[in-house]
């Protein structure tokens, strides 16, 4: 269990040099970072660090999983994001990785310097932001394994989600947020755009596809100024608030049902809602 405790404005920075082998050998899982702070510290990845070094899985070399528990992260390119490519039992590979967000103080993963993809996992157990000042695309899917070892089949859901009820995640920046791959959410999930862009390309309620506690349960806030763009062909969601002077859209061959609660601001700027239906529960 690899430590690192970052308090009163510590940081500590993965440089171009660095060389993070955490990558078990002789199973391809990856031990994982564990950082504990009061909010103040941060881990940075610098834009030269390699995070996943395999080569095709053909050595065990990677940085595979970051858990935040009060510290942030600093990233400038999608090759340092944490994540390792995993032989999946059937001549191919797949990349398993995470970037956790947990602990009992909210963390700030913030999207620097270059636009980033990012296919691995992406859980919230706490509260927790992202700070787009550069795009982040999130294409994670859900991969299945054949049999590993002792542990019989290995699971990724490759989603962005929240894994314990009542969660709040907030974007903030200026740039997008685009969830491409799986989504999931817990009862009581909440995604609030404070600022700048996100859409979703998939249905946020799709997540009981992978997790029977999770399902239609995420609230979406957008806030002031702020813009949402829902492009799947069916999305639902338990509830939306669009403000004043914010923006609400629907792609052009989309449908949304809402479960609950539907509120846009008399000055929202809403497009496609005449495909939007609220649904009595």
């Amino acid at each position: 269990f690899p430590m690192l405790a970052l308090t009163k404005g510590a940081k500590i920075t993965f440089s171009d040099k660095a060389h993070v082998d955490l990558v078990l050998e002789g199973s391809f899982f990856t031990r994982q970072i564990w950082a504990y702070g009061d909010g103040t510290g941060s881990i940075e990845l610098a834009e030269g660090f390699i995070a996943e070094r395999s080569n095709c899985a053909q050595v065990e070399d990677a940085c595979g999983t970051i858990r935040l528990n009060g510290v942030n992260l600093i990233s400038h390119h999608s090759q340092s994001l944490p994540y390792n490519v995993r032989p999946d039992g059937r001549g191919g590979i797949y990349h398993n990785g995470h970037v956790v967000i947990e602990g009992a103080t909210p963390s700030t993963w913030t999207i620097a310097t270059n636009p980033q993809t990012y296919s691995a996992q992406i859980d919230f157990r706490f509260d927790g932001t992202i700070d787009t000042q550069t795009p982040l695309t999130h294409n994670g899917q859900r991969r299945d394994t054949l049999q590993v070892g002792a542990g019989g089949i290995f699971m990724s859901t490759g989603a962005f989600r929240t894994c314990v009820d009542n969660v709040t995640i907030t974007k903030t920046g200026p740039a997008m947020l685009s969830l491409d791959g799986q989504q999931g959410y817990y009862p009581g999930s909440k995604l609030i755009v404070a600022e700048g862009l996100l859409r979703m390309h998939t249905d946020p309620a799709a997540g009981d596809h992978y997790d029977d506690k999770a399902g239609n349960y995420l609230q979406l806030e957008v806030k002031k100024g702020a813009r949402a763009f829902l492009g799947a062909t069916h999305s639902r969601l338990a509830s939306l608030q669009v403000a004043s002077s914010a923006t609400f859209e629907l792609g052009p061959n989309s449908q949304l049902e809402v479960y609950g609660p539907l509120s846009f601001a008399d000055d929202a700027t809403v497009v496609g809602m005449e495909r939007i239906k609220q649904v009595s529960k």
